[in-house]
């Protein structure tokens, strides 16, 4: 049974947020030493659509630090509407521009911009990955503008680094382009096809899969680089400590950090 499968009686993995689409709750994944506790940490596309609903929803969860992992253009472009909630928002950018270079639109893009998050991106996403290690019993959301690339590469290696197994990471990752499938690409649709622009309409298309093994070849090339996803995030600022502080705020049951 998958982990998407073994949700568990009573939880729900999608959440509904009005104005948001691929939010969701990274809880009952399991671990040797322990099943990724519900309600702590949440994975979402971007807030700039929420209604009053969507706020109340976020007010509901008890979320009270969001991680958004956007750069300050995209942030500025759409902001997300959380105004007058208690909410703590820790920007932490994933991507650094000056040394990113697009690759060209085809099959082998989403490929190449993991390679990149792989090779380029480590001290960012060792700084996200802390932040969800420092947040203590408050949940936590980790957001992107779609929920999938930035935000997926961050959760899996969190996950992955307290011992969940891979296929349960690689469903997890996979749900996106279901999420996203539906509503919010039709949207996309309608907005590019009224602005004419074919090739950000063909590159939505290319951009929205969420293939598992996308994921799964991610944490391979790290684990060739670095031994595992712990030597990883070591390699690129996490200490001992933070990693015995992931293992306690994600898994129920709290173990020291896996071996490097």
């Amino acid at each position: 049974m998958s982990g998407i499968e073994a949700a568990g009686v009573g939880r729900q993995r999608l959440i509904p947020v009005s104005g948001a689409y691929n939010f969701r709750d990274i809880g009952g994944y399991h671990a040797a030493s322990g099943v990724s506790r519900w309600g702590k940490v949440y994975r979402s596309d971007a807030l700039s659509g929420l209604d009053e609903q969507g706020r109340a929803a976020l007010v509901g969860l008890g979320i009270r630090r969001i991680i958004d992992l956007r750069e300050p253009d995209e942030i500025a472009a759409a902001p997300s509407l959380i105004d007058g909630l208690d909410i703590v928002t820790e920007v932490a950018p994933i991507i650094d521009r000056s040394q990113w270079h697009e690759p060209p639109m085809g099959p082998d893009y989403l490929p190449a911009v993991y390679e990149h998050f792989v090779d380029a991106c480590g001290t960012s996403i060792a700084n996200a990955v802390r932040l969800i290690a420092r947040s203590g019993d408050e949940p936590v959301l980790v957001h992107c503008t779609a929920g999938k690339d930035r935000t997926g590469i961050v959760v899996a290696l969190a996950l992955d680094a307290v011992g969940v197994g891979r296929d349960e990471i690689a469903d997890d990752f996979a749900q996106t382009e279901q999420n996203l499938g539906g509503e919010w690409l039709e949207a996309t649709r309608i907005k590019l096809r009224a602005t004419r622009d074919e090739a950000a309409l063909q590159a939505a298309e290319i951009t929205l899969s969420s293939a598992p093994e996308l994921i799964l070849r991610a944490l391979d090339r790290i684990e060739r680089n670095h031994g595992s996803s712990t030597g990883f995030l070591l390699d690129h600022g996490l200490d001992s400590a933070d990693l015995v502080l992931l293992a306690e705020v994600l898994l129920d049951a709290p173990a020291l950090a896996p071996a490097r």
